[in-house]
């Protein structure tokens, strides 16, 4: 489990399904597009905390407050989920690439997250639960 590996908490999965409103309690979003044969956005809603666990870990030191590099260090760790996904579709004959990750905070995030194909994965560890969002579009041509 990637994410196991990277805040040496346990995660288990609460719940998955469509949703209608963005998730509370979170502080920041990270996020990355992918597209190709499949496309969809994924969003990682972190409480602060969280957000200071992986940076922690990602960096190997203690982080203890939320600035530039803690935000570089979690979009990384969103982009090395996103590689993998997209690795494991490649597997599958899917072509896929996701682009560079985009960090919001909570208060930019207002309508974007949630369209009439968002699924939310509820995730809970001990100390805190979050949510990773994935909508899922057609590709338009412009």
């Amino acid at each position: 489990n990637l994410f196991l590996h990277y805040t040496k908490q346990i995660v288990e999965i609460v719940s998955a399904e469509m949703v209608e409103q963005e998730p509370e309690d979170i502080s920041y979003v990270f996020s990355q597009k992918v597209e190709g044969d499949k496309n969809f956005f994924y969003a990682l809603a972190l409480p602060e905390d969280l957000t200071l666990a992986i940076a922690s870990y990602m960096m190997n030191e203690e982080m203890a407050e939320v600035d530039a590099l803690v935000l570089d260090a979690v979009s990384e760790f969103v982009n090395v989920v996103a590689g993998n996904g997209c690795t494991t579709l490649g597997m599958r004959n899917a072509r896929v690439m996701a682009e560079p990750p985009q960090i919001m905070m909570k208060d930019m995030t207002k309508n974007l997250l949630v369209t009439p194909s968002t699924v939310a994965v509820l995730l809970r560890t001990a100390k805190t639960d979050f949510q990773i969002l994935f909508s899922f579009y057609e590709k338009t041509d412009d």
